[in-house]
């Protein structure tokens, strides 16, 4: 990948890297089409930014995810925000 300049990030571009972008292999459970409200328990950075973004931590669940059997958290946005 070839990279033209640095510029500041757009809602668009924002848009395209939540939508286009997919990880690899171990990390495809962070595609946002697999579902962006579930979090794997052990990524604590992505659970503490969900819910500084008003999301708050309703359940988990083990989920099948690449060759493992993975605790996911269940967020949903909560009222106030």
């Amino acid at each position: 990948m070839k990279f033209k300049k640095i510029t500041h990030l757009t809602q668009a571009n924002a848009d395209q890297i939540a939508r286009k972008w997919h990880y690899k292999d171990r990390y495809s459970f962070y595609d946002m089409e697999n579902d962006p409200e579930d979090v794997a328990s052990f990524n604590k950075s992505a659970i503490k930014v969900y819910q500084r973004a008003g999301f708050r931590v309703d359940g988990s669940k083990l989920q099948k995810s690449n060759d493992g059997i993975y605790e996911f958290i269940n967020l949903s946005k909560t009222e106030d925000c």
